[in-house]
């Protein structure tokens, strides 16, 4: 929570199953908390490639649309700013997590972590898109920074979207903690 600014990826790896809509694939971005965010992405729409961008400042949220390629609102489901609010997204998963075990260590961008795994409920995605189906528990790792004990990665391996394969995983990797961020708000024509 005492993070304010820091730069982000997250990386998802699915199955040979195909998942059905919009699967996001990757993103990259920084954060400016507390309403401040910048990122791309790459995403699968039903089987195409897609890339967008996104900027997020206060309740304002922008895309790159997918098909166009022209920046405008973003849809009011595709809420980015909530996954690394500190009462919300993130916080939710690392609040929630139970059966914590110790798993060695790491170094993780030239910081030595604790390697902790554990489950998160399903419950504890709710900040995330509405579609995540709210029963069962999703395996997760996280890499706690040695001396500073802030989260540096964490992956999740399960189905947050309903209809995605049991397998999908997603990898939260976080650096930069503390470097200046920009964030421009784009022009809208």
């Amino acid at each position: 929570k005492g993070v304010k600014p820091f730069h982000f990826t997250i990386a998802t790896e699915k199955s040979q199953k195909s998942t059905p809509g919009m699967f996001i694939t990757g993103v990259e971005g920084d954060v400016q908390k507390p309403d401040k965010l910048v990122g791309s992405g790459t995403a699968a729409y039903s089987g195409s490639p897609v890339k967008i961008n996104v900027v997020v400042e206060g309740s304002s949220q922008f895309w790159t649309d997918p098909a166009s390629g022209k920046w405008g609102p973003m849809p009011s489901e595709l809420n980015m700013a909530t996954f690394f609010d500190p009462s919300k997204g993130m916080a939710d998963i690392l609040g929630n997590v139970k059966g914590l075990t110790a798993d060695g260590t790491e170094n993780v961008d030239g910081t030595d972590t604790y390697m902790l795994k554990g489950t998160v409920p399903a419950t504890a995605l709710k900040s995330l898109p509405s579609d995540v189906p709210g029963t069962g528990d999703i395996s997760t790792t996280l890499w706690v920074g040695a001396g500073d004990f802030l989260l540096r990665k964490s992956a999740l391996v399960g189905p947050r979207l309903s209809g995605a394969p049991a397998d999908v995983a997603a990898l939260v990797t976080i650096k930069d903690l503390h470097k200046a961020v920009t964030v421009q708000t784009p022009v809208i024509h």
